[in-house]
């Protein structure tokens, strides 16, 4: 599995900097909520994709589509971001239309699919550095495109039922007892678009916490590969200069 490692390097980090780190540190609790919340609207469910076309490798136009469509309908934030925040990803994003920011986020989970999974939606990966999950009540695993794990539904309070560990807690177990690296694609978790789904809700929730923060700096408090100067996040700007050069690339960084 591609720079695995760095979710521990990361939390090494964190404990020396005292800081917010990179990484895939996941949380075995919700976040604390503040008294009395308001209560927030009820969104959209979606379908659970079963008729959609998926590859068990590799990337789909629908995949694009889909991610568009997802924004424009559920994550509207994620195109009114600053140009601050955006200025390493996309140094010219103020100058994009609309069209050209969902491209972006399409170009930018094909990306970090890239390297996370390599596109095998089904590929799975045990965090031996990280506890148990929450959901599972297992070792934590990333699955998926973008490798993301049951636990995630709780810890960032998804609120859509695409996801379900009921439906899936027999294959799933399955899998994890034989300790193959390619689960059941039937699973919920290893649907492309729920897994897009997830992942994106993932970032805004990142994101709106951290509104004074780069991009990468919020984001790789998740994903190591989005780790700010290291290998794998050159190569997903690399993808992204070539996907959107209307962001104002080539922004190549050593790698």
């Amino acid at each position: 599995m591609k720079f695995k490692v760095n979710r521990v390097q990361c939390w090494m980090i964190v404990v020396f900097l005292s800081l917010g780190a990179c990484g895939k540190l996941k949380s075995t609790s919700s976040p604390q909520s503040s008294p009395n919340p308001p209560s927030p609207a009820t969104p959209e469910p979606p379908s659970h994709f079963t008729d959609q076309p998926q590859v068990l490798v590799g990337w789909l136009q629908e995949y694009d589509t889909h991610i568009h469509s997802e924004i424009q309908a559920q994550e509207t934030e994620l195109l009114q971001l600053s140009a601050d925040e955006m200025a390493t990803v996309c140094p010219k994003w103020s100058d994009l239309s609309t069209v050209q920011k969902l491209n972006f986020w399409s170009s930018l989970l094909y990306a970090v699919a890239k390297e996370e999974s390599d596109f095998e939606r089904n590929m799975i990966y045990l965090e031996t550095g990280l506890s148990t999950d929450p959901i599972t009540k297992q070792q934590i695993r990333s699955e998926g495109l973008l490798q993301l794990s049951y636990g995630d539904v709780e810890v960032y309070h998804y609120p859509f039922d695409d996801i379900s560990w009921e439906r899936d807690s027999t294959s799933a177990l399955h899998d994890y007892e034989i300790g193959t690296k390619k689960g059941d694609a039937t699973r919920t978790l290893l649907n492309a678009y729920s897994n897009l789904n997830l992942g994106l809700w993932i970032m805004r929730d990142l994101l709106k916490k951290r509104p004074a923060e780069l991009f990468e700096s919020a984001t790789c408090r998740y994903w190591s590969t989005l780790r700010p100067n290291s290998t794998p996040f050159g190569k997903i700007l690399d993808t992204l200069g070539e996907k959107i050069p209307a962001c104002g690339y080539p922004l190549k960084q050593i790698h």
